[in-house]
């Protein structure tokens, strides 16, 4: 993954222009975490990277964003921009090339995915991002308001980031959460579903969404039950104890087989005890899940 990108920066400042690794990547790369996907920022303007990459795929062009594939991987490649006005609370109205890399850096969501990395390997922080990271801080680039007026996703994001990382949300960022919370309401339920199904991997995540009030404005979520939630080892574990209509979860963008799943899984927990008749029926997976939400040990299921 690594030698592909270096491949394509080489490429682009062969060409003039400059051109890094950022975002997750790099953040991910200094925790020593295993990296999943690779976003280069570059100084080469639309045009620039047709020429360049004449069979990139440029679906989103309009946003001066090129994809790379090479083999099962995509590399998403952004021009500097400076975004207009944000529509929908989510994206904006639209986007002016520029060559500045620290003010391409100010447009982005937290600190910690500022990070920027050369074809060398050197890395750079503008942003005070290795900071926040060695004090495992979740903060916004600027005024975490306006972030979240920008794009409502952002709140999820920041939890999910919490979770995930282990790391806590700084004060300012969290009651930003609070008081902008209902703007989560003009996000998409597939992407929100989205963030939730990673925010759901750790009980921690649950406790977030309660914390910051969050949860009031995702239909469906209940603050009792939420308290009351079994972490489970998948997140379809945690969306069976919602305990909410199958209109519901269709609304939740889960598929029919999903919501079967769930209805299986609850019908193990409604039962107290799984045979061994049971797994063979259900299945290992939900068995163990209905297992965990019931307390049971995974070992003693397996």
């Amino acid at each position: 993954m690594l030698k592909d990108a270096q491949e394509i920066l080489t490429v682009l400042n062969n060409n003039n222009c400059e051109a890094y690794i950022v975002g997750g990547f790099v953040r991910d790369f200094l925790l020593k975490r295993p990296p999943k996907d690779v976003d280069i920022t570059t100084s080469a303007t639309l045009d620039d990277l047709k020429r360049f990459f004449p069979s990139a795929d440029f679906r989103y062009g309009n946003y001066n964003v090129a994809i790379i594939k090479r083999g099962e991987l995509e590399f998403f490649i952004t021009s500097y921009r400076k975004e207009g006005k944000y529509i929908k609370a989510r994206k904006p109205k639209k986007v002016k090339a520029i060559k500045d890399l620290k003010k391409d850096l100010l447009r982005r969501d937290f600190t910690i995915n500022s990070l920027v990395m050369d074809k060398d390997g050197n890395i750079y922080d503008m942003l005070g991002a290795k900071e926040d990271l060695e004090r495992k801080i979740i903060r916004t680039i600027g005024n975490p308001k306006k972030k979240f007026r920008q794009d409502a996703l952002r709140m999820l994001r920041a939890i999910r980031f919490a979770t995930t990382l282990d790391f806590e949300i700084e004060k300012r960022t969290k009651k930003a959460i609070v008081n902008k919370g209902k703007l989560i309401k003009k996000i998409s339920f597939e992407r929100k579903k989205g963030e939730l199904d990673k925010i759901f991997q750790q009980r921690r995540g649950i406790d977030l969404l309660i914390e910051t009030n969050l949860y009031k404005y995702l239909p469906g979520f209940k603050l009792e039950i939420l308290k009351n939630i079994k972490q489970t080892s998948y997140p379809i574990g945690v969306w069976a104890q919602l305990n909410i209509s199958d209109e519901e979860y269709k609304k939740w963008t889960l598929t029919n087989q999903e919501i079967k799943i769930i209805k299986m899984i609850n019908n193990l927990v409604k039962r107290t005890t799984i045979t061994e008749y049971e797994m063979y029926l259900n299945g290992l997976d939900v068995s163990i899940i209905a297992g965990e939400i019931l307390g049971f040990d995974p070992i003693e299921i397996n």
